[in-house]
């Protein structure tokens, strides 16, 4: 189980109990200790932790060491959306190669963004030219 301490650090706590009761016992005990805490984990977090947990106890209940899932009942938060945008081609090509910031990207390939732009600006030359 994961955790925030009040410096905003991380905190690990391993549950463990011998029976499905005590074990639940205890994470809801966990859960309420957590209740209220101002700093928490993204949802994003919450739902990857919620994916593992729920396979892990589906195993379980597949090797019929639990009778049901617990996790089932669980509803993991929604991750917010953020608005989509255009992108131009500098934000394309550092998507497409998977940089985290397009100044890595212009550093290693402005020189193809420089070469689109004068190919683009010669076409619309010529497209100018013809309809005059």
């Amino acid at each position: 189980m994961v955790g925030h301490m009040e410096d905003g650090d991380s905190t690990f706590h391993y549950v463990h109990a011998p029976t499905q009761k005590e074990l639940t016992a205890k994470l809801s005990q966990s859960i309420n200790t957590y209740k209220g805490v101002r700093s928490g984990l993204a949802p994003a977090t919450v739902r990857g932790i919620h994916t593992v947990l729920h396979h892990a106890l589906k195993t379980a209940m597949e090797e019929r060491l639990l009778p049901a899932n617990p996790a089932d009942k669980a509803a993991p938060p929604k991750i917010p959306s953020k608005p989509k945008g255009i992108l131009n081609d500098e934000q394309t090509v550092q998507q497409n190669l998977g940089h985290h910031t397009a100044s890595f990207t212009l550093y290693i390939y402005g020189h193809v963004t420089e070469q689109m732009k004068q190919n683009s600006a010669s076409r619309m030359e010529q497209f100018i030219q013809s309809v005059s």
